[in-house]
């Protein structure tokens, strides 16, 4: 995921995000705007900016939890 359009048509799904300061986080995109997007880590929502995201792909889930 490289630009906003990205984020906002995945919405909904897994994503693992590598952030700048080395972190690594798996989640599910909740919502999106033209600066960053809110991603849902375990049930708690972090805002994550795309200035600070290093790397980010969408996870392939074959058996989707509801």
């Amino acid at each position: 995921l490289t630009l906003p359009r990205h984020w906002r048509r995945n919405a909904g799904r897994l994503v693992k995000v590598h952030l700048a300061d080395g972190e690594e986080v798996v989640g599910r995109i909740v919502e999106t705007d033209e600066a960053g997007a809110v991603v849902d880590i375990d049930g708690t929502p972090r805002r994550m900016e795309f200035a600070d995201v290093s790397k980010a792909r969408i996870q392939i889930e074959f058996k989707r939890e509801a």
